[in-house]
Order: C-alpha cells, then sequence, then structure tokens
C-alpha cells in the first residue's frame, strides 16, 4: 500500500512538469510566430502605402513581398495552428503579385484558416464566395462563413450582414436586424456601419428594442424615454451625430460632412429633407426652380491623375450622352459605350487595364492625355452614337501645380528631365487644342483654384462650360441660385469616397441643374444615383431631360 501510495505521489509531479513544459513550449512557440507575423505585416503595410502609386505587379515590390511572404511562411512552421499565419499567406497568395504565388494555395489556407475560426479569413471568404461565384450553393457557404465571423462580432463581418438585411439580399429583407448590425460593428470603430446606422435614423427608421436595451445598458441617449415624437427625433438625432462622430474618428471625410450638415441642417434634414420632397413633384420655393428638369450623366469612364497608377496626368475622362431624348435613354447609351471601351481597352491593354477605380472608371496604362481622349471616340463611334455622346473631362489640375506656377504633366514620374511642365498660357492652348479636334463640352477644375487669371482667359476664349467646385448643400443651393442669376451653368456632383446615399440625384432634380456627375455605371454606390434618377424620372411622369439645353436647362 505504501508503495503504491508513493509511485502515485512520485508520478504526478513528473507528469505535471511534462505538460508544463509542454505548456512552455506552446507558448513560445505562439510568441515567436506572432513576431514574424508582425514583421511580415510591416513589410504588406509599406507594400500597401505605394501601391496605389505604381503597378500592382511593379518590381520595386518584390523585395517587400517576398519578405512578408517568407515571415509568414517562418510563422506557420513555427507554430502550425496560428490562424493568423495562415490568413495572411492566403491574402499574399490570393491578391498580390509576389513571386511564386498561387491561387489555388491561397483559396486552400483561407478555407483552413476559415474552418479553424479566423474571423479575418471566415468574412473574406464569405466575400469571396457571394462575389466570385453565382451558385445558389455558394450563397448558403458564403452566408454561413459570414455567421461565423458575425459570432465573433467581426466588424466587417456585422457591416456586411447588416447590409445584406438592409437590402434583402439571400435573406429576408429585416431592417431591425440590419441597424443591430450596423450599430455593433459602429461601435467597434467601423467607419461606414456608422455612417449606415446614421443615415437610417436621420431617415426615420425607429431604433429595434434591441438595439435600445443595448444602448440603455450603457448611458446612450436611448435610454431616454420618449414622451412624444419630437423628443424622438431629437434622441435619433442625437445618436445619429454619435455614430457620424465615430466615422469621422476612423478618419472617414463622410463623417466629418455629416457632422457638417447636422450643423448647419439639422432641421432641414429632420423633418424629411425638403429638397427630396422637391425632386418628387412638391413645393420648388427652396432651390427657386420654376421647373424640374432630368440632368445629363456626366460618366467617368477613364481615371487617370492621383485616382490611377497610369501616366495620365489629367484625373477623369468622361462621356455625356446629350443626344438621348430622356435620362433612361441616356443611362442605356453610356452603359453600352462603358463595355464597348471595356472591350476596346481588354483588346489594346491586356485585361489587368479592366480593373476599375473608386469611381468606376478605367486606368488603362495610356502613354498621354490625348490618347484618353481617342480611346473615347472609338468607343462612341463603335456604339453608334456618334454626334449623340459628348467628352468632358476633371483636370484636377491642382494636383500637378509646381512651386512655380507652372503644370507638371509628367508630375507622377519624380524626379523628372521637366520636358512635360507648361506654363498656364500653354496649358490653356493645350486645352484649346482638345476642344478643337474632339467634342468636349466640358472641363472640371482646369487650373489651380487660385489660379484666377488663367481661369479668366479660359473662359473668355472658349464655348464651353468651366467647372468649379463649391462646399456643403447650404452653399451649394446658394451658388446654384447665384450661378443661374449669372447665366451660369450648374452641375451636381459626387466624391470619390461615396455611399449609397442617393440625396445628390434628388438634389439635382430639384435644383434643375443640368447635369449630374456622380461616377461609371458601375459600383453599387455610384448605380444607386443612377437608380435614383430612374425612379424620380418615372415618378414625374412628362418630365423634360435637358440634353444639349444642359448648361442652360
Amino acid at each position: 500500500m505504501q508503495r503504491q501510495l508513493l509511485n502515485k505521489l512520485s508520478w504526478k509531479p513528473i507528469y505535471g512538469f511534462t505538460q508544463f513544459t509542454q505548456r512552455r513550449a506552446m507558448h513560445d512557440r505562439n510568441k515567436k510566430a506572432m513576431e514574424l507575423i508582425a514583421k511580415g505585416w510591416s513589410a504588406l503595410k509599406e507594400v500597401d502605402r505605394v501601391i496605389d502609386y505604381c503597378e500592382l505587379n511593379d518590381r520595386r515590390l518584390i523585395p517587400l513581398l517576398r519578405a512578408a511572404k517568407e515571415n509568414f511562411e517562418l510563422a506557420l512552421e513555427t507554430d502550425n495552428s496560428n490562424t493568423h499565419a495562415r490568413y495572411w499567406l492566403s491574402r499574399l497568395h490570393l491578391k498580390y503579385h509576389v513571386p511564386g504565388a498561387c491561387k489555388a494555395i491561397g483559396a486552400a489556407l483561407l478555407v483552413e484558416a476559415a474552418n479553424m475560426g479566423d474571423a479575418d479569413a471566415q468574412y473574406e471568404l464569405a466575400c469571396r464566395l457571394r462575389v466570385e461565384n453565382e451558385h445558389v450553393q455558394s450563397d448558403q457557404q458564403a452566408f454561413h462563413y459570414l455567421e461565423k465571423a458575425v459570432d465573433q462580432l467581426h466588424p466587417g463581418a456585422l457591416y456586411l450582414l447588416g447590409a445584406v438585411y438592409l437590402t434583402g439580399d439571400c435573406v429576408k429583407k429585416d431592417v431591425a436586424s440590419a441597424l443591430w448590425c450596423f450599430h455593433r460593428a459602429s461601435e467597434k470603430g467601423h467607419a461606414g456601419a456608422a455612417i449606415a446606422y446614421g443615415s437610417l435614423l436621420l431617415q426615420g427608421v425607429q431604433v429595434p428594442e434591441s438595439v435600445t436595451k443595448l444602448t440603455s445598458k450603457r448611458g446612450s441617449l436611448a435610454r431616454k424615454a420618449r414622451k412624444d415624437a419630437e423628443s424622438l427625433v431629437r434622441d435619433q438625432a442625437g445618436m445619429a451625430r454619435e455614430r457620424f462622430q465615430i466615422a469621422a474618428k476612423a478618419g472617414c471625410d463622410l463623417g466629418l460632412k455629416w457632422l457638417e450638415r447636422l450643423d448647419e441642417e439639422e432641421k432641414h434634414l429632420l423633418t424629411g429633407n425638403k429638397m427630396v420632397e422637391d425632386a418628387q413633384g412638391g413645393k420648388k420655393e427652396a432651390s427657386g426652380t420654376k421647373e424640374l428638369v432630368m440632368p445629363v450623366p456626366a460618366f467617368n469612364v477613364i481615371n487617370g491623375g492621383s485616382h490611377a497608377g497610369n501616366n495620365l496626368a489629367m484625373q477623369e475622362f468622361m462621356i455625356l450622352p446629350v443626344g438621348a431624348s430622356s435620362f433612361a435613354e441616356a443611362l442605356r447609351m453610356g452603359s453600352e459605350v462603358y463595355h464597348i471601351l471595356k472591350g476596346i481597352i481588354k483588346k489594346k491593354y491586356g485585361q489587368d487595364a479592366c480593373n476599375v477605380g473608386d469611381e468606376g472608371g478605367f486606368a488603362p496604362n495610356v502613354q498621354d492625355n490625348r490618347e484618353g481622349l481617342v480611346l473615347l471616340i472609338d468607343a462612341i463611334e463603335k456604339a453608334g452614337y456618334t454626334g449623340k455622346i459628348k467628352i468632358g473631362m476633371d483636370v484636377a489640375a491642382s494636383e500637378f501645380l509646381t512651386k512655380d506656377g507652372n503644370y507638371d504633366l509628367n508630375f507622377k514620374k519624380q524626379p523628372n528631365d521637366g520636358a512635360h511642365v507648361r506654363s498656364p498660357q500653354s496649358l490653356g492652348d493645350l486645352y484649346k487644342e482638345f476642344i478643337r479636334d474632339f467634342p468636349i463640352v466640358s472641363i472640371e477644375d482646369p487650373f489651380d483654384q487660385d489660379d484666377w487669371s488663367s481661369w479668366f482667359s479660359l473662359q473668355s476664349s472658349v464655348d464651353i462650360q468651366i467647372v468649379n467646385q463649391i462646399g456643403t448643400i447650404t452653399e451649394s443651393i446658394q451658388a446654384a441660385l447665384d450661378s443661374k442669376a449669372a447665366g451660369w451653368g450648374v452641375m451636381v456632383s459626387h466624391r470619390s469616397g461615396e455611399t449609397e446615399d442617393n440625396f445628390i440625384a434628388d438634389l439635382s432634380v430639384g435644383l434643375a441643374s443640368g447635369r449630374i456627375k456622380t461616377g461609371a455605371p458601375c459600383r453599387s454606390e455610384r448605380l444607386a444615383k443612377y437608380n435614383q434618377l430612374l425612379r424620380i424620372e418615372e415618378e414625374l411622369g412628362n418630365v423634360r431631360y435637358a440634353g444639349e439645353a444642359f448648361r442652360a436647362p
């Protein structure tokens, strides 16, 4: 008996020590793996910092990509159970042009990481299954992984699931569930979710009880009793402001713009948005509009400038279907030319040149600005719309203004020999050549915003629309009224960082601006505006399309 007891006592410490040693070794492996992952992240972060200014397969990125790949592979060898190493290595294989990359390996690693419980991997796999595969089974699998990521409160997954519930895509439409998802994601700092949540509140969507209970525990405005409709509006405005502050803190410009809008026009927005009523046939006094007019869309179909990695200095090349009889026909004409242009670019520059930018335009490896205009003419002619579709440009000349007041059309290559530097007068002459050789009807920001003498010189010598910008909604409405009083044209424009908020569609019709710029007929946040304009045209019935008279509709 004593011997048995002694054996038990002597065995337990050994077993416990063995377990301790194993855990210590596991901890050391995990620590070493995380150190290697941190090194890989550092190299990849540097790639992401410069990738917008060069080609994806630029050789200068190869050392950084190799360093990231080696560190992630070493991390996986060190700790084979590390899901982060699997996920980041899968991203290298799938997204970046790293030597030795294999999409099949990347996909396998992504699935492994997702099945091992990595929330980032589950979210990305859900996105890829949803976007890259049209099979119903893939939709079900995508939703499965999305729910797994949501279970871990992944902010991106919460935002995406909220969008799914809001649109009724794959599941029954449920605005209350969408609000809950947006709320939880915004609490984790997701700017898009914060904007979506705040926007829905300002549209009058009621806060569901699930969110009210959640926020009441944290001292939110929702804890206060709402005695009447007026107090409810004030509370929802306060909650919306909190969400926009979250977005602004995350570095989202749109959050700042929403805060400015609340400060200046809170009463205007919270009583149903009077301009929307104007665009739908209500009172027109706010905009001074006597007749509602459907605007000519300016489709941004080729990108250059700071928005693209090609050699184009000028930022946007647009097509305007002025010869259409209605907005619906204009949208069809623009879409046809856009897809024909894609085919021309693919044949001439390769498949990679068909990738789209923030505003939906293509960014082919075009060598000069005239070449971009020639591409537009070829697409318009091939579509059979010569004479019916005109061309517009957004030069964004401030991007390539030099310190001595000249303009460097080769500003993307630094240093350069200065052969493409032009004086303001020389740049103006180049615009006149373009206007002479191509059906250009509008040029936006042809010079720096403070180069007023050049603006005046060009405006007085050509018969096209020269465009500059103004800021808030209040300023925009006043600027539109002043411009019309002076006999100038008006254009309502988007920004690069857009959401699916379609307010500017209503604003354009309500102001009878005659022209709207909101990107290519591509990407959901761009199409949201065009779809809203289609709805407005259908609801108004017999409404005039600006067409050739877009400068003075």
